[in-house]
């Protein structure tokens, strides 16, 4: 609800800074609406500082596994091994501290 001349420029503001985000930039502020209650100014504001840890496209437990597995590169796993790898058992252990949302997989850095 804007009810001052103030507060629709600093609505207008906030707007064309979140429209001069790239597309990427756009879907981690959606998500960190998403993950957290707060308006779009603090969650500009909380992207800008690197608060989240955003993975876009990330939709479960199994892409987030493997994501971390043959993306991150936390350990050295050759190819022919990975097919016996259960992502989505390594993706629900990592998974506790974030959440799955329609943008991708965020959590708090």
């Amino acid at each position: 609800n804007i009810t001052s001349l103030a507060e629709l420029e600093e609505f207008n503001s906030t707007l064309e800074d979140f429209e001069a985000l790239d597309e990427w930039e756009q879907e981690e502020v959606f998500a960190i609406l998403e993950f957290e209650t707060m308006n779009l100014w603090e969650a500009l504001d909380r992207q800008k500082r690197g608060c989240f840890l955003f993975h876009s496209g990330i939709e479960n437990e199994y892409d987030l596994g493997e994501y971390y597995v043959t993306e991150v590169g936390c350990w050295e796993i050759p190819e022919y091994i990975r097919s016996y790898i259960d992502y989505e058992a390594y993706g629900k252990e990592i998974a506790y501290d974030g959440m799955f949302t329609a943008y991708g997989y965020i959590q708090w850095a």
